[in-house]
């Protein structure tokens, strides 16, 4: 396994089951490798964005990697707590858990094969 492929996989495990309420019976973070066909409300991927090279020996590598997090779909005011919440939660809990930094947080809609459009938070960030 690569240092890309145990990144990934480590950006999952620090996502996977993250309460997002402050009530632990309340919903979690669903992570998951990939984007899947289908997603569903506080689903959570990795997309690898580009690797850098560089150092005297080009063994030098920052990895730039954008996590998608699709939001309940609401009312407006419903989305932008949602987005709060990845903001306030998500992003720092990366932030804390890996090496590198979280350079942006920023609403989209995403188009998924077998479900239309949902709305969701990108969270770009180097690693």
């Amino acid at each position: 396994m690569g240092v890309q492929s145990e990144t990934r996989d480590r950006i999952v495990r620090v996502l996977d089951g993250l309460p997002v309420t402050d009530d632990l019976e309340g919903p979690a973070l669903h992570a998951m490798t990939e984007q899947p066909g289908v997603a569903n409300p506080w689903d959570a991927w990795p997309v690898w964005d580009l690797t850098e090279v560089g150092g005297f020996t080009g063994q030098q590598f920052t990895t730039h990697w954008v996590v998608f997090v699709v939001m309940p779909a609401g009312d407006r005011a419903g989305l932008v707590a949602a987005g709060d919440v990845v903001t306030e939660i998500v992003a720092p809990r990366l932030s804390n858990e890996l090496p590198g930094d979280i350079e942006r947080v920023e609403p989209v809609q995403l188009t998924f094969e077998q479900g239309g459009v949902k709305p969701a938070v990108r969270i770009i960030l180097t690693c």
